[in-house]
């Protein structure tokens, strides 16, 4: 058997054989990645389903006890006073169907559009449970509001959350409950705004279960209410979560991951679950595809390769051991000399060991260029945008490029209290505290708004809006912000509370020049340091 024979039949069955065994190790290895990642995806997203529905009820509830506090209710001579406060607050957050102080009757005294005034729900749970104490009662339908509001698009009735606060005058005395109805659709909107982006192809779903392990949210298939009884819910303790192959009546197997929420700060949370679910046949469809993809072109190219060899081994030899010799070339050094015999095997490997070398020394430098560029964005510390990636924010709006529908506002930020948790404490838990404040301002962001860290304990929010919503939204942003700074932090070893202050303008209305405006806020925040701290100033000419 001459050397193009024993050379055509080694390679070409060796080929066949390395290749159908590494189509095999990878097709299998790929599936158990790409199950591993899904899951992982799928995980992240319901830990953000579970935060999210935690932090919003919270803000709520202590929206509602700020509310009890201020000293109107009770005082019949400030009830306009008190009906002004409920409208505003209702208006700031529609999320609130309906709102109303009861006396300590029963009796609703004010009430939000006037519904229900002068009528007694003494015998409700609101009211019952209120006095008592606060009160945050689940989902249930409307009952008293079922014909004040209309029915959800999809024909089922309206359903709330109630929230209920005792009032007591200063020395004590029950004056009457604040009562609130929190609709269930900003849980549907919390769950559409999350998955959006990532469910029309992948066909992620999110559930939300009660404590008893009823539907209260998820895909219409569902009614609600119904007992999901064949969920491992009674397993896992507040803030844990299990994540499982199921298989779900119908037949179909799902990549389950099942989380039950734990409250936050002093929302004690309602023992709810989240459920986040996908089919295992569509998040491993790209693994198997890919997989049978490798099988087809492994037996195609080592099909075509016997073919190839056969035909170009007999002339092949020659220029491959030139070739060989010009990569060793490449490779050599005095301290390794290039060898004066080869043999074909070593040929091929040299020149393979060069090409794939120069391609990973490629991939290399373009991996080490894209994550410079990224990182001279980004502030190291809290993961912000810094002034590299401000100017190039910023060079969306040149002067004199003005749009009609678009407005910039510009948020300036100081700490309030900073220093002292530095000096106190020392920088790094100054460091944990910047990236928790990073944390709650990225939490106020929407997409295509930007957090800039400047330096220090010095803070930039960008936040493009409508024009014609600019200065309204600007300044409910500007009051979050600073409410959402005063809680307190809780970091590693220690609990530490500081404030902010906050300079406010808005390009174009301010100055069409974008740098201009950026100098205004910071003088807005300058004369809100100076007026006392922990307050926003909307800047203006003087």
């Amino acid at each position: 058997m001459n050397y193009r024979q024993r050379l055509t039949i080694f390679y070409g069955f060796a080929l066949l054989f390395v290749g159908g065994l590494v189509s095999a190790l990878v097709g299998q290895q790929a599936i158990v990645s790409n199950k591993a990642a899904a899951a992982e995806h799928l995980g992240d997203i319901n830990r953000q389903f579970a935060s999210l529905l935690d932090l919003r009820m919270w803000a709520r509830l202590n929206e509602v006890k700020t509310l009890a506090v201020i000293p109107v209710f009770g005082d019949r001579q400030r009830d306009p006073e008190a009906r002004r406060l409920l409208e505003q607050a209702q208006e700031f957050v529609p999320m609130f169907t309906w709102i109303g102080f009861l006396d300590p009757q029963g009796t609703v005294s004010i009430a939000t559009d006037r519904i229900l005034e002068g009528q007694s729900i003494a015998s409700r749970p609101v009211f019952q449970e209120g006095r008592q104490g606060e009160f945050i009662g689940d989902v249930h339908d409307a009952v008293l509001l079922a014909n004040k509001f209309p029915r959800l698009p999809n024909g089922e009735p309206i359903q709330f959350v109630d929230i209920a606060i005792p009032v007591e005058s200063i020395d004590g005395v029950f004056q009457g409950v604040l009562a609130a109805h929190l609709s269930w659709e900003w849980a549907d909107n919390t769950q559409s705004t999350l998955m959006e982006p990532i469910a029309g192809e992948r066909q992620k779903e999110l559930f939300i279960i009660s404590a008893e392990g009823n539907k209260l949210l998820g895909p219409e298939e569902w009614s609600d209410g119904t007992l999901m009884g064949f969920l491992p819910l009674e397993e896992l303790a507040p803030g844990e979560s299990r994540s499982l192959v199921l298989r779900w009546p119908g037949g179909t197997r799902y990549l389950t991951d099942i989380r039950r929420t734990q409250g936050y700060q002093n929302y004690p949370g309602l023992g709810w679950f989240t459920v986040a679910r996908q089919p295992e046949a569509i998040a491993l469809a790209p693994a198997r595809s890919l997989a049978r993809n490798i099988w087809v072109y492994s037996l195609l190219i080592g099909s075509l390769s016997i073919v190839g060899i056969w035909y170009l081994s007999g002339w092949l030899s020659r220029p491959l051991r030139r070739l060989s010799r010009m990569s060793q070339q490449a490779w050599s050094t005095p301290e390794t000399p290039i060898s004066s015999r080869y043999r074909a095997p070593d040929e091929i490997q040299t020149v393979e060991q060069t090409i794939r070398h120069l391609q990973y020394e490629g991939e290399q430098q373009k991996k080490a260029r894209q994550l410079a560029e990224q990182a001279s964005r980004r502030d190291p510390l809290t993961g912000l945008t810094n002034r590299e990636g401000l100017r190039l924010f910023l060079a969306d709006y040149p002067e004199g490029a003005i749009p009609n529908d678009q407005a910039l506002a510009v948020l300036a930020l100081d700490l309030d209290g900073f220093k002292q948790v530095n000096d106190h404490h020392g920088h790094g838990v100054g460091d944990e505290l910047l990236k928790a404040v990073a944390n709650r301002l990225r939490m106020e962001l929407r997409v295509g708004q930007a957090g800039v860290r400047l330096g220090g304990d010095e803070f930039l929010l960008l936040l493009p809006l409508p024009m014609a919503q600019a200065e309204n939204i600007a300044r409910i942003i500007a009051q979050k912000v600073l409410f959402a700074l005063t809680q307190p932090f809780e970091l590693s070893h220690h609990t530490v509370e500081i404030g902010t202050s906050i300079g406010l303008a808005i390009w174009p209305i301010d100055h069409e020049d974008v740098l201009l405006v950026l100098d205004f806020a910071d003088k807005a925040l300058y004369q809100a340091k100076q007026a006392g701290k922990r307050r926003y100033i909307r800047w203006k000419a003087v």
